[in-house]
């Protein structure tokens, strides 16, 4: 597969400082980088609602929608750089998370946060953490989480420095433990 970290940060940058939608449709996207949603604008993939995959308990691949694979990170630092940014009334809305390089014959390695939240009024939605090590992270006042489904394997949701109002709306994680002995 392509990676496909420059073609989504090509595409981010277009919008301008306006701001705007990137639509994502439905397909398979691998990333072996990082990259940020800036300043008003939201990634929109194909899911209205959280997909619900059995993933954690069988290692397939999400077949459908709006699907990111990242690999950056992998056994480093986990609290280092995050999958994605999001910055201030910025948005992640209609995706599912599977990580291809952690799959469910072994134990799972440790990555940075799939998504971290660092400016304020910004919204996660619709989303699956499917095999997610550390799911999200908050570090803004004024953030909403609707809708988050999966199986992340060490942190949900964490929330750090949110100094007004935050929301959390409808969170069901899945207690699927998946090792290199279990089945």
């Amino acid at each position: 597969m392509t990676d496909n970290t420059a073609a989504f940060e090509s595409a981010i940058s277009s919008l301008g400082a306006e701001g705007g939608i990137v639509w994502v449709p439905a397909g398979n996207y691998l990333f072996n980088g990082t990259f940020t949603v800036p300043n008003f604008v939201t990634l929109q993939g194909t899911y209205d609602s959280p997909p619900a995959h059995n993933v954690g308990q069988h290692g397939l691949a999400p077949y459908d929608g709006s699907v990111l694979m990242p690999t950056a990170g992998r056994g480093g630092d986990e609290n280092g750089t995050s999958f994605i940014k999001i910055g201030s009334n910025a948005g992640v809305r209609g995706f599912s998370f599977w990580y291809p390089d952690s799959p469910n014959t072994e134990t799972p390695a440790s990555y940075p946060y799939t998504l971290d939240i660092v400016g304020e009024d910004s919204i996660v939605e619709n989303v699956e953490l499917l095999n997610s090590y550390n799911g999200i992270r908050v570090h803004a006042p004024r953030f909403y989480l609707a809708r988050i489904t999966g199986q992340p394997t060490c942190t949900g949701i964490q929330v750090d420095k949110a100094t007004d109002i935050g929301r959390i709306d409808n969170v069901h994680f899945n207690p699927w433990v998946r090792t290199a002995t279990s089945h």
